[in-house]
């Protein structure tokens, strides 16, 4: 549309080399060869006025919000004797890092006791039964645990029979 200045405002029409009307199902034709020059371009979010900052070397500065780690998920299966607790699950820090450990989830096809420990100290004690055979636990605030240290799993059947547990442990390396 175009203001003519008399208040009126006219449509503008275009057309191509053979008269038909330029519209969605007859595209103006346009033939580019060589760069594009844009002026200045920002990039920002749609609420606020935060723009992308491109470095002196020309590098888009990207900043994460918080820490992302390494996804940490170790499970296991064992076959326990009856009234005997064996370790379910080991995880050694590798060096360098830690791990920010934030769930463990333990069960079984019987009653058992789980005892989860960093290095041997109880972080959490915890027993499933037949109202709830499975446990999950996440922490509220991550624990983390520094490289070279041992988390594990123990469980303790107290069945008579042998049965099957299960447990897993859950964070991130950072």
């Amino acid at each position: 549309m175009v203001d003519t200045g008399s208040g009126f405002i006219a449509p503008i029409r275009v057309f191509d080399k053979n008269d038909k009307p330029i519209d969605s199902d007859n595209r103006f034709p346009v033939d580019i060869r060589g760069d594009i020059e844009i002026g200045a371009v920002e990039i920002k979010d749609g609420t606020t006025d935060n723009r992308a900052v491109v470095t002196a070397d020309g590098a888009l500065l990207v900043t994460t919000a918080g820490t992302i780690g390494v996804p940490v998920n170790v499970y296991n299966q064992l076959d326990v004797p009856s009234a005997t607790q064996l370790t379910l699950l080991t995880y050694t820090i590798p060096t360098g890092r830690a791990l920010h450990f934030s769930q463990f989830m333990v069960g079984g096809n019987s009653d058992g006791t789980f005892t989860i420990r960093a290095n041997g100290s109880i972080l959490a004690f915890v027993r499933n039964n037949a109202a709830q055979r499975t446990i999950s636990i996440t922490f509220k605030n991550e624990l983390e645990i520094n490289a070279g240290n041992v988390v594990s799993i123990l469980v303790y059947n107290e069945s008579n029979v042998t049965r099957t547990f299960e447990g897993t442990i859950n964070g991130s390396l950072r």
